[in-house]
């Protein structure tokens, strides 16, 4: 006896409607009428009456329904049971990430990590670079996927280098360098500057400030916020220019261009991890990873 025609069969006993039967199971009608003609004729008798207007249950479809409906029940909790056996089984790695932009460099890292790796479960958790250092540290997070001057300083942490991030200056469609290949310090430095506040990405605060300080100035700060789509919002409506890695793209409204600058250092993506963890599942992601990255290198 097919379990499927078995669901059909209580699921339109419970409805009395075959239209309303077949959304609750996400079926044609069709389907589900071929379900109850086949386990009519598997049980021997009709257990629905149809009629144009109603449909309703006959003697024996009332008597099949009660056992039928515990059929399901029970095929339905052990299905339950097995599913969270299975789920207590996968290994679980909890991985950090900077807001804003970031997530769309790993989300193609993991895509490829989880089609090797169906038993993995993956918890992602985005926050600040004060947060995402201690929840790393404390070895509350397995990962964390940020720059390297994030996790700059820190000998307990394990850093691996991803890639270098190319650092852009961002401005509006009708700025008058949004046509430039590329730009350079003197042509934006007197510019008013947009930033992220330093409590929320202090690394990259540092990194712009001191790169300013290295043209023998400090930035014009006009404005901050607490997230690179409220950055980038302000940079759209006019309220300055804002400089970022170039994953920005990615989250970047189309009215927006970002412009390579030459004369400032690339910084490196990187994923790190505390040296005394021992998840089982950050050993296997580390393994492949390094195989990964000297794949495509």
């Amino acid at each position: 006896m097919d379990i499927a025609h078995l669901e059909s069969f209580v699921t339109l006993a419970n409805v009395l409607s075959y239209t309303k039967a077949a959304e609750v199971l996400f079926i044609t009608q069709p389907t589900l009428t071929r379900h109850i003609i086949s386990l009519e004729k598997e049980v021997g008798c009709k257990l629905f009456d149809r009629s144009t207007h109603q449909v309703t249950l006959t003697d024996e479809g009332k008597a099949f329904l009660r056992s039928a409906s515990k059929i399901v029940l029970t095929y339905r909790d052990a299905t339950h049971s097995l599913q969270n056996t299975h789920q207590s089984k996968r290994q679980v790695l909890h991985v950090g990430y900077h807001r804003g932009g970031t997530q769309h460099e790993i989300a193609g890292l993991f895509r490829d990590f989880l089609a090797q790796h169906d038993d993995f479960q993956i918890q992602f958790h985005d926050g600040n670079h004060d947060d995402l250092l201690d929840l790393l540290k404390s070895g509350s997070h397995d990962l964390c996927f940020s720059m390297a001057t994030t996790l700059a300083g820190e000998d307990s942490i394990a850093i691996t280098p991803l890639r270098t991030l190319q650092t852009v200056l961002v401005v509006r469609e009708d700025h008058a360098l949004a046509e430039r290949k590329s730009v350079t310090f003197e042509d934006f430095c007197n510019e008013p500057y947009l930033c992220v506040e330093k409590r929320i990405t202090k690394a990259w605060f540092d990194f712009i400030v001191s790169y300013y300080i290295g043209h023998g100035t400090l930035p014009r700060f006009s404005g901050e916020c607490t997230s690179v789509t409220t950055l980038l919002l302000m940079v759209d409506v006019g309220m300055g220019i804002t400089i970022l890695t170039e994953g920005c793209k990615n989250v970047m409204p189309p009215s927006l261009r970002a412009i390579p600058i030459d004369d400032i250092a690339s910084p490196k993506s990187i994923v790190g991890h505390l040296e005394t963890n021992t998840n089982p599942a950050l050993d296997v992601f580390m393994k492949w990873l390094h195989a990964h990255l000297k794949h495509y290198s």
